[in-house]
């Protein structure tokens, strides 16, 4: 589980000039964490301060914040389930990065209909396990229960690049981003959304281990998670570098999760989860985290986004 710390309302700086074996050169880009106590609140007020043009920082931009000493809650979100994808169906992972043109499926409106409060109580119980007739909205892992949440499949739309509110997103397989084929968001911040199969997702193994579990004999980036998350392979290659420089508890080991090997999993249910990004030594990539935690989203200003498109 990512650790968490209440820091708020400290500049968060996303992109910056780094270093490495070689120099990687970037926009300084600025960004405002806005804590609040529940996630829904913290959205709301994110999207209220990003109005106007400026943006909610998805996670391959606050990727860029590596080696970070706070954690944050990214404008990107895992949906999971089955469906067709490029008229073949499966089981299959979607993360969805939002943007300026629009955030995720999981609305601080739709947060509303989620039982949070019976989430909190449930944690606190010795056997930490709801029972389902009591989830209100969420899975029998209190991730986001798309099919209660939603009267149509939203799932199955995403995967056809539709959102619920009727509007559409540019959805790329992982084998185009892998390609590069996705790169025009990256410098017009603009939502999209990147295909992963379930069977892909599941060569990730969740814990705080070593980073050279997630590179090739080379020492490129593999990892289907990391690629996914910070949106490219150079952007994944750029995260591994970064992380190798944070100090954490064990020097070269990084946090990474997500559910999908879990026991309690269930790869028929759609569901939905946000995505963290975690800090004070673990600068985790963690997609399972529970919907009751408190939050951190980060805004960068309109100002501050435009010099950076016009850098771009």
């Amino acid at each position: 589980m990512v650790k968490k710390v209440k820091r708020e309302n400290a500049a968060v700086v996303l992109d910056r000039v780094v270093v490495l074996d070689r120099v990687v050169q970037t926009t300084e880009l600025i960004g405002v964490p806005f804590y609040v106590y529940n996630i829904p609140e913290s959205l709301r007020k994110a999207i209220e301060h990003s109005k106007d043009g400026g943006l909610v920082a998805p996670m391959w931009l606050l990727a860029r914040s590596l080696p970070n000493k706070n954690w944050y809650i990214a404008n990107s979100e895992d949906h999971s389930g089955p469906g067709e994808f490029r008229q073949v169906r499966g089981h299959y992972v979607v993360t969805l990065h939002g943007g300026v043109d629009g955030n995720g499926i999981l609305t601080p409106d739709i947060f509303d209909f989620v039982s949070i409060e019976d989430l909190e109580e449930e944690l606190e119980n010795e056997e930490g396990y709801m029972d389902e007739s009591d989830m209100g909205g969420l899975t029998a892992d209190y991730a986001a229960n798309l099919r209660q949440l939603f009267k149509k499949d939203v799932f199955a739309d995403l995967l056809q690049g539709g959102m619920p509110d009727g509007r559409t997103v540019p959805i790329y397989s992982f084998e185009q981003v892998k390609a590069g084929e996705h790169r025009s968001h990256l410098r017009d911040f603009t939502r999209f959304a990147i295909v992963r199969t379930l069977k892909q997702a599941r060569m990730t193994f969740s814990g705080y281990n070593s980073i050279d579990r997630l590179v090739d004999g080379q020492g490129k980036v593999a990892d289907s998670q990391v690629i996914a998350y910070a949106a490219g392979v150079d952007e994944g290659q750029r995260l591994i570098e970064l992380a190798r420089l944070q100090r954490g508890d064990v020097p070269g080991r990084i946090f990474i999760s997500n559910p999908f090997n879990n026991k309690k999993f269930d790869r028929d249910t759609p569901q939905g989860r946000v995505l963290f990004l975690g800090g004070y030594g673990s600068c985790g990539l963690s997609g399972s985290e529970e919907l009751n935690s408190d939050a951190q989203f980060v805004v960068v200003a309109p100002k501050a986004l435009r010099a950076a498109m016009q850098a771009n």
